[in-house]
């Protein structure tokens, strides 16, 4: 008796489940082209320059010494609005969408090595806009490319801000975001296709804060106009497709002063790795934010904000 039960409950289960695939393969597409999505998600100090064929966006806004701000995997500019708000006053904030995020078209990728082109990308938009001297600040997969400019350019990164950066056990962390992805990837293709639906977005997004209600329901709704931006999704799946854990030995050679910020209740990267920072880059200060999550620049923009500047000033680090 207890086996045709659970016979049965297999059964419809997989009828569920095939029922609920069918159905989004068979919607209607969320997909914006890209002029779509130009047209309606550039801002007013929205730039553009041409890099291998196609667009990279960037907002360049403020004035004072540059801040280049590096957003996470299936990110954008838009991560970085609220403290780029609050420190334009002092500072020229640029938010760059990463290529194959955002704004920002993906070139060909030879040999699938995603690290070596947005090492080339970093030189090339360093030197398009001139910044010999400047301070970086990166959230997550942004935090790792963040470190990995300021060990490869000391001459020019004085200042690294570092918010819950992605390095260490990245293969462990890649499979735990990709779920499976990898081994049923042709399938993964077919069912978003026609864009990733609301919920699915919504559903992300509020994985990074410590409390989901704090998700604005406008942001959310940027987040997934952008994530169906032609084409942005497909990067996040060769990104954990392609997975490779960092050159984490580099970070020793990190000779700036360093602000290592973490969210205690960070759902994606263990706040636990803020001490792996600590212990291993030269020069830093490492603050663990209580109530917060993934995203300390949104969920906690006044403490980062104050603890930046000290930060800053700071001439004993």
């Amino acid at each position: 008796m207890v086996k045709r039960i659970l016979t049965v409950i297999l059964v419809i289960s997989i009828v569920v489940i095939s029922g609920l695939c069918f159905a989004l393969y068979l919607r209607p597409s969320t997909i914006i082209s890209k002029q779509e999505a130009k047209e309606k998600y550039s801002l007013p100090d929205s730039k553009f320059l041409t890099w291998r064929g196609g667009d990279v966006h960037y907002v360049d806004e403020g004035s004072g010494f540059p801040l280049l701000m590096i957003h996470g995997l299936a990110g954008s500019h838009r991560n970085f609005g609220k403290i780029a708000e609050r420190l334009k006053d002092s500072y020229r904030c640029i938010r760059v969408d990463l290529p194959g995020f955002g704004l920002s078209d993906l070139p060909e990728v030879p040999q699938d090595n995603y690290r070596k082109l947005y090492s080339e990308f970093f030189n090339f938009f360093l030197d398009s806009l001139r910044l010999d001297s400047f301070y970086v600040m990166g959230n997550s997969m942004g935090g790792w490319m963040a470190w990995e400019i300021a060990a490869a350019h000391p001459e020019k990164v004085k200042r690294l801000v570092l918010l819950c950066s992605a390095g260490y056990d990245m293969e462990k962390i890649a499979l735990k975001l990709s779920a499976g992805m990898k081994s049923s990837s042709a399938f993964v293709e077919k069912l978003t296709a026609r864009g990733i639906p609301y919920f699915v977005t919504k559903n992300n997004v509020e994985k990074c804060f410590a409390q989901p209600s704090r998700a604005n329901p406008e942001e959310i709704a940027v987040a997934s106009g952008l994530t169906n931006r032609e084409g942005n999704f497909h990067t996040v799946l060769e990104l954990l497709r392609h997975r490779k854990d960092a050159d984490t030995t580099i970070i020793h050679a990190i000779s700036c002063p360093t602000l290592v910020v973490w969210g205690k209740e960070d759902n994606l990267i263990p706040y636990t790795h803020a001490f792996r920072f600590q212990r291993d880059v030269p020069r830093n200060k490492t603050i663990v934010y209580e109530d917060c999550g993934h995203i300390p620049m949104i969920e906690k923009v006044e403490e980062l904000e104050k603890d930046f500047r000290e930060f800053v000033r700071d001439t004993t680090i």
